[in-house]
């Protein structure tokens, strides 16, 4: 199995995504949870349906590298442009029109949104272009 950076990306993204997303729901559900953690939400400003966002796209990540090469496709390439278009566009949106978009975004969250996308957009181009150099050497 090759190690790309799109997969990387996904594990690293996956993980992440579920790990905060798991963390602040617990916090939002159970209050002892809020109180032994206060900083958790106090800092990231989560609520559930944002929470429940992350989880879900978390699985579809694990997903995606489980499926890996199925049916010919490189499914983690599709989630780091998938996922990266979704966040870049969210960063937008949410940045024009200031408003919470159902999520409960905060203004820090547009800038991180983008930069996570970008790295996903940034790591799906780097993959393509070095397979098409290959490709382009190789003949």
């Amino acid at each position: 199995m090759t190690i790309t950076r799109t997969r990387v990306y996904t594990w690293v993204a996956s993980l992440g995504l579920l790990a905060q997303g798991a963390a602040t729901l617990a916090a939002l559900l159970v209050p002892a949870i809020d109180r032994a953690m206060p900083a958790l939400l106090q800092e990231t400003q989560m609520v559930a349906s944002h929470s429940l966002l992350h989880i879900g796209t978390g699985m579809l990540g694990l997903a995606a590298l489980a499926w890996r090469g199925r049916g010919g496709t490189d499914w983690p390439r599709r989630f780091a442009i998938g996922f990266g278009l979704f966040y870049v566009v969210l960063a937008v949106a949410g940045e024009r029109s200031g408003a919470p978009l159902c999520l409960g975004l905060k203004p820090f969250d547009h800038s991180v949104h983008a930069v996570l996308g970008g790295i996903g957009l940034l790591a799906a181009a780097i993959d393509d272009i070095r397979s098409y150099l290959a490709a382009r050497t190789s003949t």
